[in-house]
């Protein structure tokens, strides 16, 4: 049976921290998830916040050297499992959490399809405090309209002009169609060879995963999955887009090699999981467990 890594990436909000600790021991996994947080930060209070809540719970805490981007401490989960004796990764994100049955799921997926490098996924769910929408039913929404202009407003006309018409913004980098949404398992040859950009605040855009595993697609083999009953990417805090120069990156990907897109042209099949929750179930798992 492969073995599987669990591995919380933080770098702030204590309260969301503990919020994704308890999803992932506390879920209806027999037996016990192995669980590691890497705590990666600037902010040496929350490190010894993050460690002493740790403490708490069945996790082992890592400290990792900062330089107080999020591609830096992906990189650092990444090479905290290579050093590791398990078979596969599972990464989530701080201030994200999962389902009860994530771990109980992804143990049987990879059982069955434990040949694959990579396992993204190409459809997500956003969670914004009080709405669970479709990734692209997110984006017409005013709170995320709002962030983005906020964004967006502190660069020139001329080039926010240019970068709308390239990459057609709120569309091609962020609709359903846009490739992958979030890498949720590696396997040690992936981890290996993939590296994420150190100076990226936003590291894991669609775009841009679409883009790195691209250039490795002869080297990794890459599985698909609809998992919306696995993670909750959580948009109540985060910003839309933080980095123009990834905008511009994935402006010309998307622009100029529409027709190298995973999802449509290159990897076809999608494992179909099976739902363990009805909308209405996560939902009210949602609220119930909603930091707000």
């Amino acid at each position: 049976m492969p073995k599987l890594l669990t591995a919380i990436l933080t770098s702030e909000d204590l309260p969301r921290l503990e919020r994704c600790i308890k999803s992932v021991v506390e879920g209806r996994c027999i037996p016990q998830p192995d669980c590691l947080v890497v705590c990666n930060t600037t902010n040496l209070q929350f490190q010894k916040d993050a460690e002493k809540l740790c403490a708490k719970y069945p996790v082992k805490f890592i400290n990792t050297q900062s330089n107080g981007k999020l591609g830096k401490g992906k990189n650092a989960v990444l090479d905290q499992f290579v050093r590791t004796d398990y078979d596969y990764l599972f990464q989530v994100d701080g201030d994200d959490f999962v389902y009860p049955d994530a771990i109980k799921t992804l143990r049987k997926l990879i059982s069955r399809h434990n040949e694959f490098d990579v396992l993204a996924l190409t459809e997500s769910e956003v969670w914004d405090g009080k709405n669970l929408h479709r990734i692209n039913e997110w984006i017409a929404t005013d709170k995320f309209r709002g962030k983005i202009n906020e964004i967006l407003s502190k660069f020139d006309s001329e080039s926010l002009m240019r970068a709308v018409q390239n990459c057609k913004i709120g569309e091609e980098i962020t609709d359903d169609k846009s490739g992958l949404h979030r890498v949720i398992v590696w396997s040690k040859k992936a981890a290996e060879k993939f590296r994420f950009d150190e100076s990226l605040m936003v590291a894991d855009s669609p775009g841009y995963l679409d883009l790195k595993l691209m250039h490795l697609r002869e080297e990794l083999k890459l599985e698909l999955t609809n998992a919306k009953s696995i993670y909750i990417y959580d948009q109540t805090i985060q910003t839309a887009i933080s980095s123009y120069d990834l905008l511009m990156d994935v402006a010309k990907y998307t622009w100029n090699q529409e027709d190298l897109r995973l999802t449509t042209d290159v990897f076809l099949d999608i494992i179909e999981i099976d739902e363990k929750y009805t909308y209405k179930d996560r939902l009210e798992y949602l609220k119930k467990n909603s930091k707000t």
